[in-house]
């Protein structure tokens, strides 16, 4: 977990320049817009490539379309003496944002499936026969220890024997309350 955070916090510092710059950020034409603006021609490029004119002008229709390949993008930014900055950008907030977002959706889902789970112990509970069921077996299983107890107790206060942690425990699952007399 600090490792997590130290990256989160040192890509956040990172990414603050980016943020800042959100709105520039979103140009799709940076390969012509960077070989217009630094007076290189598409010749010149095409030569520094190693290829036709005409590819030049697909790689920047590529780029404005969204298809470009990041190699290709990569070669077009070294061919105009720039370097290529591939970057994420959190659309609002902060990684850390994003990171405790994702925390409590997992949080939500292990709250469902705990849940779920549950339910689907009560239904098998209920399938099984139920209260009555458990009943039946703490006394048979009493019994086999040489344990008399009634069936049905009329209270917990009329309950005369000292229950092990596990039958008490499945005895409150009946639903009655048990207390070992003092």
């Amino acid at each position: 977990m600090e490792k997590q955070d130290g990256l989160r916090k040192a890509l956040e510092s990172d990414l603050r320049v980016f943020q800042l710059g959100r709105r520039g950020m979103r140009k799709k034409e940076w390969l012509r817009g960077i070989r217009q603006a630094s007076g290189v021609g598409v010749k010149e490029v095409a030569r520094r490539l190693g290829k036709s004119e005409c590819e030049v002008y697909r790689m920047e229709k590529a780029e404005k379309q969204g298809r470009i390949e990041v190699r290709t993008l990569q070669a077009g930014a070294r061919a105009l003496g720039c370097e290529l900055m591939y970057v994420l950008v959190p659309r609002e907030g902060t990684l850390g944002d994003l990171a405790a977002e994702q925390a409590e959706l997992r949080a939500k889902k292990r709250e469902s499936s705990r849940e779920a789970r549950n339910r689907a112990r009560a239904q098998r509970f209920r399938d099984v026969g139920g209260p009555e069921a458990l009943r039946r077996a703490l006394r048979a299983v009493m019994r086999g220890e040489g344990i008399r107890m009634r069936t049905k107790p009329r209270g917990p206060e009329r309950l005369r024997i000292a229950m092990p942690v596990e039958l008490e425990a499945a005895y409150l699952v009946v639903g009655r309350e048990h207390k070992a007399p003092e």
